[in-house]
């Protein structure tokens, strides 16, 4: 009788132990998925080139022809743990519950409840993986509709110089275009020829 005592406390020792490690992975999970959906809605602040905000769309995104199921097999053993740790809980909770008596059967049945908490957790961080996912999409599809809108700055300052300023002081703004980037090393030229001339040599 005495050893059963015994064994039942070892069991419930275990049990407790299990629902520990259960609930520190899911909330680490979750504490990355999280870390990953800040980065990725703050985007504009770090940039899209930033390593950390790129890795968290790469992980994400499916690439070079994968399937999601082919891209994720790395966290397949995530989900394998998860399986054994809450079936060797199931187990225990079984032998230990035939076993034990008086307090020790309450404790047990006590933890055993208990794991409604990384069950919910693990819930949460699908929910969160989801969220981070719809963010990711939507954040992608903003960036490539505003690159798509962005004028260079050099064409809009000539088409200013052309378009919306008099043509009567146009050495005015033939200086102005002299100095873009891509027009460096030209000279101002007199106002009725309204050109821009190659610099000479000597």
């Amino acid at each position: 009788m005495g050893s059963l005592h015994s064994l039942a406390i070892t069991i419930a020792a275990i049990l407790l132990l299990n629902l520990i490690y259960l609930i520190v992975t899911a909330s680490c999970g979750f504490a990355i998925i999280k870390r990953g959906y800040f980065l990725i809605l703050e985007q504009s602040k770090y940039g899209k080139d930033n390593t950390f905000v790129t890795w968290e769309i790469f992980v994400r995104a499916s690439t070079a022809g994968f399937g999601n199921i082919s891209w994720n097999v790395d966290n397949y053993y995530v989900i394998l743990i998860y399986a054994i740790s809450f079936l060797l809980s199931v187990a225990l909770f079984i032998y230990g519950l035939s076993i034990s008596q008086g307090i020790v059967k309450g404790i047990i049945i006590g933890i055993f409840i208990s794991h409604i908490i990384p069950v919910w957790s693990i819930a949460q961080v699908g929910r969160l993986d989801k969220l981070c996912r719809l963010a990711m999409k939507n954040t992608t599809e903003t960036h490539k509709k505003n690159s798509r809108q962005v004028v260079p700055r050099d064409v809009i300052l000539i088409q200013l110089c052309v378009q919306n300023l008099p043509n009567t002081a146009c050495t005015r703004l033939v200086g102005v275009c002299a100095f873009l980037g891509v027009l460096r090393g030209w000279r101002l030229v007199p106002s009725k020829r309204r050109r821009l001339v190659p610099p000479t040599s000597g």
